[in-house]
């Protein structure tokens, strides 16, 4: 069974002409379809008409907030998942090396073969990409807001400035694999299993998504005015290389810290303590 899962309020504005063209693609090809539309708003019982298993393809249309709720919603791991990308930022698929254009990324995978790749929870909530904490966050949270009254760059650049003006460090435990919790106060903290965030800034450098090993990338505590050299360092993935943070390599993690507000793929959670597993070559992904 093949399942085009689109969501109608994705960043791109064009994703009915996206449906349309993979419709007919598919169509083309005599590959039978069903389409479900969908939104962050609905509960996991609206997702249990999609079939889930073994010899079934799920292809979203969307970004990655988009692909984060539905992972995360339907039900099992075991399915075969096509991403194409219709979202403002699409990062996941940077890391699987994939084309930015989503009929060409469709086309692509539709094309190639299946491999196994990873996947991580944080609490028990599945994500493909990214999760971090810190300065990159905040700006993500104001970014939220100022997208309400101002749009594009103009938005980002006021999250930034109103970021830098409230930023302290954030303190934090970090356990990796049990070895025991270490008190560290940091700037940011970066925990991928793919590479970029934000639409292509390279948090994570040496992230895989089908390694086996969760990279997570600490960034230590900076003051106020080095952050201006920070950003441009954290865009192109230099700020470990330049000494500003240190990577390593783990298959569990977990953080502790009251109130941590922190994303996953985008979205925005607050706990006072998490837990990140890594669930190894469990998600099949087109190459």
């Amino acid at each position: 069974m093949f399942t085009i899962v689109f969501n109608p309020a994705a960043g791109n504005k064009k994703i009915d002409q996206v449906l349309k063209k993979v419709c007919d693609i598919l169509t083309g090809r005599h590959i039978n379809y069903t389409t479900f539309e969908i939104s962050a708003k609905q509960g996991p019982e609206a997702y249990q008409a999609i079939p889930c298993g073994n010899d079934d393809t799920v292809c979203i249309l969307g970004g990655d907030g988009t692909v984060l709720h539905t992972f995360n919603k339907l039900s099992g791991d075991s399915f075969r998942l096509l991403i194409v990308p219709c979202g403002t930022g699409n990062d996941f698929i940077k890391s699987l090396g994939l084309p930015k254009d989503p009929i060409k990324a469709f086309i692509s995978q539709l094309n190639g073969d299946t491999r196994h790749a990873d996947y991580l929870t944080a609490n028990n909530r599945r994500f493909l990409n990214v999760m971090g904490a810190g300065f990159d966050v905040n700006v993500l949270c104001k970014l939220n807001a100022f997208k309400h009254k101002f749009s594009g760059l103009k938005a980002y650049l006021m999250a930034v400035i109103q970021s830098i003006k409230e930023y302290s460090p954030i303190e934090l435990d970090i356990n990796a694999d049990d070895t025991g919790f270490v008190k560290k106060k940091l700037s940011i903290i970066s925990i991928g299993n793919g590479r970029f965030i934000g639409g292509g800034m390279k948090a994570v450098p040496s992230a895989v998504p089908d390694d086996g090993l969760i990279d997570v990338v600490e960034v230590r505590a900076i003051k106020r005015w080095q952050l201006l050299f920070l950003l441009p360092l954290f865009i192109c993935g230099l700020h470990i290389k330049f000494g500003l943070g240190k990577s390593y390599r783990c298959r569990s993690l977990r953080l502790a810290s009251s109130g941590l507000t922190y994303q996953l793929d985008g979205e925005i959670f607050s706990d006072d303590s998490v837990t990140v597993n890594l669930i190894p070559d469990r998600l099949r992904v087109f190459k």
